[in-house]
């Protein structure tokens, strides 16, 4: 089966052989026009031979998932019935093949199920670039990272809110909050531990001593054999009408050519930014609509040359701050 976009919501595949109905879902990175094509098999594919941290795949089903052209884009697969050979202390994600191995296509954004004798769910590969076979590996879930789905912030009545959530594998995951008064320099101030099935469920946090400007947090992500990340920064805005400038990135922008920039508002407002090069020449203005709460913008620079730039974003009180990144 072929089918055609031009979005990057999740575009479904209703396929299946034997009398079974298996569907798989492909989201393409960017929204250009592009077109994939998908094909399911009820039996094992020829070749079984894994890598680390797999341990085994299914050898039942198998999907194969072609992008025919255009976007890039993560694949994910509906569980519907247990794999033979995992066990409960493994974690089942999307694997593929390379062409000589099967190997873990999870990445740092992709998602997985536990246990690992689950029955249903779904798993998300990260990014592909290339494509076709694919089917669900399995591991022992502590071969296979903490990834953090979300991370926001909110104000609340003399006190903020922050909200969280892990895709866990580990037996225990610890997590650090920090907080900071300028976006740059940060200080712990809670930390908490979690096993497997605590990980699995959200996370909420009162900040009863944030005060009553603009605050930024983040928070470390320690696995259990010590590895640790950083989440996005958030700010909560101080005052109702307010704008700031969370940070940008990538830092390093290729590819698809897109910036993101994370903007906090205490109202609906319109932002203003300036793209400059090493020189200071202007090289791009814009104007975007931010809402109220947590805003990610998405900017196309695809048609800036290879080099260093500096972003700077204007509010309507006309305060400013600034941010390097590098086009290639």
């Amino acid at each position: 089966m072929k089918r055609k976009t031009a979005g990057t919501t999740a575009y479904l595949f209703p396929v299946g052989k034997g009398g079974s109905y298996r569907i798989c879902e492909v989201i393409p990175t960017t929204a250009a026009a592009s077109e994939y094509s998908a094909e399911y098999f009820n039996t094992a594919y020829p070749d079984l031979t894994r890598l680390t941290p797999l341990t085994g795949v299914a050898n039942d089903r198998w999907w194969d998932i072609s992008k025919v052209s255009g976007s890039d884009a993560a694949i994910r697969l509906t569980l519907t019935g247990a794999v033979l050979g995992a066990a409960p202390a493994d974690a089942l994600v999307v694997a593929h093949y390379n062409g000589a191995d099967w190997v873990n296509a999870k990445g740092a954004t992709g998602t997985g199920i536990t246990p690992g004798n689950a029955t249903s769910g779904t798993a998300l590969s990260s990014s592909q670039s290339s494509f076709s076979p694919f089917t669900f590996g399995f591991g022992p879930s502590g071969s296979l990272p903490i990834k953090l789905e979300y991370f926001t912030a909110e104000k609340g009545v003399g006190f903020n809110n922050l909200h969280w959530k892990a895709n866990c594998f580990s037996a225990k995951a610890v997590f650090e909050l920090e907080r900071s008064t300028d976006g740059r320099q940060f200080n712990k101030i809670s930390t908490i531990e979690a096993d497997q099935l605590r990980c699995q469920q959200p996370f909420d946090f009162r900040d009863n001593n944030a005060g009553q400007a603009t605050v930024y947090y983040r928070v470390r992500v320690i696995d259990v054999d010590g590895s640790a990340f950083y989440s996005r920064i958030v700010a909560v805005v101080g005052k109702n009408t307010g704008l700031e400038i969370v940070g940008v990135y990538p830092t390093i922008v290729k590819g698809n050519g897109q910036l993101r920039v994370n903007v906090i508002s205490g109202n609906a407002n319109n932002m203003d930014f300036v793209i400059t090069n090493t020189t200071g020449q202007i090289v791009k203005r814009l104007r975007l609509n931010v809402s109220p709460g947590d805003n990610n913008l998405t900017l196309n620079l695809q048609e800036l040359a290879n080099g260093m730039y500096q972003i700077t974003g204007y509010n309507s009180d006309g305060e400013m701050r600034t941010f390097r990144f590098i086009k290639q």
